[in-house]
Protein backbone atom coordinates (compact mmCIF):
# COMPACT_ATOMS: atom_id res chain seq x y z
CA UNK A 1 0.00 0.00 0.00
CA UNK A 2 2.67 2.51 0.92
CA UNK A 3 4.23 1.38 -2.82
CA UNK A 4 0.97 2.63 -4.13
CA UNK A 5 0.73 5.65 -2.43
CA UNK A 6 4.02 6.80 -3.73
CA UNK A 7 2.85 5.73 -7.07
CA UNK A 8 -0.44 8.11 -6.77
CA UNK A 9 1.90 10.50 -5.68
CA UNK A 10 4.49 10.66 -8.35
CA UNK A 11 1.62 10.29 -10.86
CA UNK A 12 -0.11 13.28 -9.79
CA UNK A 13 3.19 15.30 -9.60
CA UNK A 14 3.76 14.38 -13.49
CA UNK A 15 0.23 15.14 -14.10
CA UNK A 16 0.25 18.74 -12.77
CA UNK A 17 3.75 19.61 -13.47
CA UNK A 18 3.30 19.60 -17.02
CA UNK A 19 0.91 22.29 -18.94
CA UNK A 20 -0.46 19.81 -20.83
CA UNK A 21 -3.37 19.99 -23.61
CA UNK A 22 -6.83 19.60 -23.04
CA UNK A 23 -6.93 16.22 -24.66
CA UNK A 24 -3.73 14.75 -23.42
CA UNK A 25 -4.61 15.95 -19.79
CA UNK A 26 -8.00 13.63 -20.43
CA UNK A 27 -6.02 10.84 -22.00
CA UNK A 28 -3.51 11.21 -19.67
CA UNK A 29 -5.89 11.08 -16.28
CA UNK A 30 -7.77 8.44 -18.04
CA UNK A 31 -4.49 6.13 -18.16
CA UNK A 32 -3.22 7.39 -15.00
CA UNK A 33 -6.82 6.17 -13.16
CA UNK A 34 -6.36 3.17 -14.80
CA UNK A 35 -3.41 2.12 -13.76
CA UNK A 36 -3.40 3.35 -10.25
CA UNK A 37 -6.96 1.22 -10.26
CA UNK A 38 -5.16 -1.87 -11.26
CA UNK A 39 -2.44 -1.60 -9.24
CA UNK A 40 -5.05 -1.18 -6.37
CA UNK A 41 -6.81 -4.22 -7.66
CA UNK A 42 -3.69 -6.48 -7.61
CA UNK A 43 -3.26 -5.20 -3.92
CA UNK A 44 -6.37 -6.39 -2.43
CA UNK A 45 -6.32 -9.90 -4.75
CA UNK A 46 -2.94 -10.94 -3.29
CA UNK A 47 -5.01 -10.42 0.59
CA UNK A 48 -7.51 -13.03 -0.49
CA UNK A 49 -6.81 -16.61 0.25
CA UNK A 50 -6.83 -18.05 -3.51
CA UNK A 51 -4.45 -19.91 -5.49
CA UNK A 52 -1.66 -17.96 -7.37
CA UNK A 53 -3.81 -19.81 -10.66
CA UNK A 54 -7.03 -17.78 -9.15
CA UNK A 55 -4.88 -14.64 -8.24
CA UNK A 56 -3.03 -14.55 -11.36
CA UNK A 57 -6.51 -14.90 -13.68
CA UNK A 58 -8.26 -12.33 -10.94
CA UNK A 59 -5.41 -9.62 -11.99
CA UNK A 60 -5.95 -9.73 -15.76
CA UNK A 61 -9.85 -9.59 -15.88
CA UNK A 62 -8.66 -6.78 -13.37
CA UNK A 63 -6.64 -4.90 -15.64
CA UNK A 64 -9.28 -5.35 -18.26
CA UNK A 65 -11.99 -4.14 -17.04
CA UNK A 66 -10.06 -0.67 -16.02
CA UNK A 67 -9.00 -0.51 -19.30
CA UNK A 68 -12.18 -1.00 -20.68
CA UNK A 69 -13.68 1.58 -18.53
CA UNK A 70 -11.09 4.21 -19.26
CA UNK A 71 -11.53 3.43 -23.04
CA UNK A 72 -15.40 4.32 -22.31
CA UNK A 73 -14.63 7.11 -20.65
CA UNK A 74 -12.50 8.70 -23.58
CA UNK A 75 -13.86 7.84 -26.56
CA UNK A 76 -16.59 10.65 -26.89
CA UNK A 77 -14.05 13.36 -25.95
CA UNK A 78 -11.28 12.24 -28.51
CA UNK A 79 -14.29 12.53 -31.51
CA UNK A 80 -14.66 8.44 -31.47
CA UNK A 81 -17.66 7.30 -33.44
CA UNK A 82 -20.70 6.13 -30.99
CA UNK A 83 -20.40 2.99 -33.35
CA UNK A 84 -16.95 2.44 -33.11
CA UNK A 85 -16.48 2.75 -29.08
CA UNK A 86 -19.54 0.29 -28.69
CA UNK A 87 -17.44 -2.56 -30.80
CA UNK A 88 -14.47 -1.55 -28.65
CA UNK A 89 -16.49 -2.19 -25.83
CA UNK A 90 -18.19 -5.41 -27.22
CA UNK A 91 -15.09 -6.65 -27.84
CA UNK A 92 -13.43 -6.15 -23.96
CA UNK A 93 -16.62 -7.40 -22.57
CA UNK A 94 -16.43 -10.76 -24.98
CA UNK A 95 -12.87 -10.96 -23.74
CA UNK A 96 -13.82 -10.53 -20.19
CA UNK A 97 -16.54 -13.21 -20.70
CA UNK A 98 -13.63 -15.49 -21.98
CA UNK A 99 -11.19 -14.68 -18.81
CA UNK A 100 -13.83 -15.51 -16.03
CA UNK A 101 -15.30 -18.59 -18.17
CA UNK A 102 -11.61 -20.11 -18.58
CA UNK A 103 -10.66 -19.12 -14.79
CA UNK A 104 -14.32 -20.97 -13.62
CA UNK A 105 -13.06 -24.53 -15.31
CA UNK A 106 -9.49 -24.19 -14.77
CA UNK A 107 -9.10 -23.19 -11.40
CA UNK A 108 -12.17 -23.71 -9.53
CA UNK A 109 -12.30 -27.18 -7.59
CA UNK A 110 -16.14 -28.06 -7.96
CA UNK A 111 -18.64 -30.25 -9.58
CA UNK A 112 -19.21 -30.08 -13.67
CA UNK A 113 -22.69 -29.14 -12.62
CA UNK A 114 -21.55 -26.18 -10.75
CA UNK A 115 -18.97 -24.88 -13.28
CA UNK A 116 -21.75 -25.19 -16.30
CA UNK A 117 -24.31 -23.24 -14.12
CA UNK A 118 -21.45 -20.29 -12.91
CA UNK A 119 -20.66 -20.62 -16.76
CA UNK A 120 -24.30 -19.78 -18.35
CA UNK A 121 -24.87 -16.95 -15.17
CA UNK A 122 -21.99 -15.65 -16.86
CA UNK A 123 -23.51 -15.80 -20.42
CA UNK A 124 -26.76 -13.89 -18.99
CA UNK A 125 -24.51 -10.97 -17.33
CA UNK A 126 -23.08 -10.83 -20.67
CA UNK A 127 -26.45 -10.52 -22.90
CA UNK A 128 -27.87 -8.11 -20.29
CA UNK A 129 -24.50 -5.81 -20.60
CA UNK A 130 -25.27 -6.21 -24.08
CA UNK A 131 -28.59 -5.70 -23.83
CA UNK A 132 -27.99 -2.20 -21.85
CA UNK A 133 -30.04 -3.41 -19.24
CA UNK A 134 -27.14 -2.11 -16.39
CA UNK A 135 -29.06 -2.63 -13.42
CA UNK A 136 -29.97 -5.99 -14.08
CA UNK A 137 -26.06 -6.24 -15.45
CA UNK A 138 -24.64 -4.50 -11.78
CA UNK A 139 -27.54 -6.91 -9.68
CA UNK A 140 -25.82 -10.01 -11.18
CA UNK A 141 -22.10 -8.94 -10.32
CA UNK A 142 -23.06 -8.07 -6.93
CA UNK A 143 -24.73 -11.35 -6.16
CA UNK A 144 -21.02 -12.63 -7.31
CA UNK A 145 -18.24 -10.48 -6.43
CA UNK A 146 -20.22 -8.85 -3.57
CA UNK A 147 -19.63 -11.98 -0.72
CA UNK A 148 -15.94 -12.15 -1.66
CA UNK A 149 -14.95 -8.58 -1.36
CA UNK A 150 -16.57 -8.56 1.51
CA UNK A 151 -14.75 -11.45 3.12
CA UNK A 152 -11.62 -9.49 1.69
CA UNK A 153 -12.15 -6.04 3.33
CA UNK A 154 -12.92 -8.25 6.65
CA UNK A 155 -10.06 -9.78 6.44
CA UNK A 156 -7.64 -6.96 5.83
CA UNK A 157 -9.47 -4.98 8.37
CA UNK A 158 -8.29 -7.88 11.21
CA UNK A 159 -4.74 -6.06 9.90
CA UNK A 160 -5.31 -3.00 11.20
CA UNK A 161 -6.15 -4.09 15.08
CA UNK A 162 -5.36 -6.37 17.58
CA UNK A 163 -8.15 -6.82 19.25
CA UNK A 164 -11.19 -7.99 17.05
CA UNK A 165 -13.58 -8.05 19.86
CA UNK A 166 -12.90 -4.66 21.08
CA UNK A 167 -15.05 -1.44 20.35
CA UNK A 168 -12.24 -0.26 17.88
CA UNK A 169 -12.12 -3.41 15.87
CA UNK A 170 -15.83 -3.56 15.31
CA UNK A 171 -15.78 0.01 14.66
CA UNK A 172 -13.08 -0.66 11.48
CA UNK A 173 -14.35 -4.18 10.32
CA UNK A 174 -18.04 -3.49 10.44
CA UNK A 175 -17.56 0.30 8.85
CA UNK A 176 -15.44 -0.59 6.24
CA UNK A 177 -18.14 -3.11 5.34
CA UNK A 178 -20.65 -0.69 5.80
CA UNK A 179 -18.43 1.56 3.61
CA UNK A 180 -18.19 -1.03 0.58
CA UNK A 181 -21.49 -1.78 0.59
CA UNK A 182 -22.70 2.05 0.54
CA UNK A 183 -20.39 2.37 -2.85
CA UNK A 184 -21.69 -0.37 -3.90
CA UNK A 185 -25.68 1.14 -3.58
CA UNK A 186 -24.38 4.02 -4.91
CA UNK A 187 -22.52 2.77 -8.37
CA UNK A 188 -26.24 1.22 -8.66
CA UNK A 189 -28.20 4.23 -7.89
CA UNK A 190 -26.19 6.15 -10.38
CA UNK A 191 -26.45 3.46 -12.97
CA UNK A 192 -30.15 3.61 -12.61
CA UNK A 193 -30.11 7.45 -12.80
CA UNK A 194 -27.70 7.79 -16.05
CA UNK A 195 -29.48 4.77 -17.87
CA UNK A 196 -32.96 6.45 -19.15
CA UNK A 197 -33.51 3.61 -21.08
CA UNK A 198 -33.65 0.69 -18.73
CA UNK A 199 -36.72 -1.02 -18.13
CA UNK A 200 -39.42 0.60 -15.93
CA UNK A 201 -37.01 3.81 -15.77
CA UNK A 202 -40.06 6.13 -16.59
CA UNK A 203 -42.11 4.62 -14.69
CA UNK A 204 -42.82 7.17 -11.40
CA UNK A 205 -43.71 4.03 -9.25
CA UNK A 206 -41.31 1.72 -10.36
CA UNK A 207 -38.67 4.65 -9.92
CA UNK A 208 -39.80 4.92 -6.13
CA UNK A 209 -39.44 1.85 -5.83
CA UNK A 210 -36.13 1.53 -6.40
CA UNK A 211 -34.58 3.97 -4.39
CA UNK A 212 -37.02 2.87 -1.70
CA UNK A 213 -35.28 0.27 -1.69
CA UNK A 214 -31.89 1.49 -1.90
CA UNK A 215 -32.38 3.53 0.82
CA UNK A 216 -33.44 1.28 2.87
CA UNK A 217 -30.26 -0.65 2.11
CA UNK A 218 -28.85 2.33 3.47
CA UNK A 219 -30.84 2.35 6.75
CA UNK A 220 -30.06 -0.94 7.53
CA UNK A 221 -26.18 -1.15 6.94
CA UNK A 222 -26.09 1.72 9.45
CA UNK A 223 -28.38 0.35 11.51
CA UNK A 224 -26.46 -2.83 11.56
CA UNK A 225 -23.12 -0.60 12.32
CA UNK A 226 -24.62 1.02 15.13
CA UNK A 227 -26.28 -2.12 16.43
CA UNK A 228 -22.80 -3.56 17.02
CA UNK A 229 -21.00 -1.14 18.78
CA UNK A 230 -23.71 -0.85 20.72
CA UNK A 231 -24.04 -4.94 22.03
CA UNK A 232 -20.31 -4.77 22.18
CA UNK A 233 -20.33 -1.96 24.82
CA UNK A 234 -23.31 -3.09 26.35
CA UNK A 235 -21.22 -6.83 26.41
CA UNK A 236 -18.21 -5.10 27.97
CA UNK A 237 -19.90 -3.26 30.39
CA UNK A 238 -21.92 -6.45 31.64
CA UNK A 239 -18.55 -8.24 31.74
CA UNK A 240 -17.14 -6.08 33.79
CA UNK A 241 -19.43 -5.62 36.25
CA UNK A 242 -19.93 -9.64 36.41
CA UNK A 243 -16.00 -9.36 37.53
CA UNK A 244 -16.19 -7.11 39.93
CA UNK A 245 -19.58 -8.80 41.71
CA UNK A 246 -18.48 -12.15 41.23
CA UNK A 247 -15.45 -12.10 43.87
CA UNK A 248 -15.39 -14.76 46.08
CA UNK A 249 -14.52 -14.55 49.99
CA UNK A 250 -10.51 -15.85 49.65
CA UNK A 251 -10.23 -12.65 46.79
CA UNK A 252 -11.87 -10.45 49.70
CA UNK A 253 -9.94 -11.46 52.83
CA UNK A 254 -6.22 -9.84 51.74
CA UNK A 255 -8.63 -6.40 51.64
CA UNK A 256 -10.25 -7.18 54.88
CA UNK A 257 -7.23 -8.17 56.74
CA UNK A 258 -5.81 -4.73 56.77
CA UNK A 259 -8.83 -3.05 58.72
CA UNK A 260 -9.03 -5.04 61.29
CA UNK A 261 -5.45 -4.46 61.88
CA UNK A 262 -5.87 -0.60 61.72
CA UNK A 263 -8.99 -0.89 63.80
CA UNK A 264 -6.70 -2.43 66.93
Amino acid sequence: MICLLGLVRSGAMVFFAVDWPPLARLTLLACLAAFIAVRLAIALISLAAISPGQRLRLSILAGLICIAIANAAIAEPLGISHDVSDAIAFCFSAMILVVATETVWSTMHMSSTLKAGLTAFGVVLWIAWSLDMRGLFWLGIYAIVLPSVLKGVTRVAGHLHSDATGLRGVLITHGIRAVVIGMAVGWLAIVWHFNPDAPGRRDPWISALVYGGMKSVGVLVLADLVWQLARNWFDRTLLVATDTTSLSPADAAPRAIPDSAANL
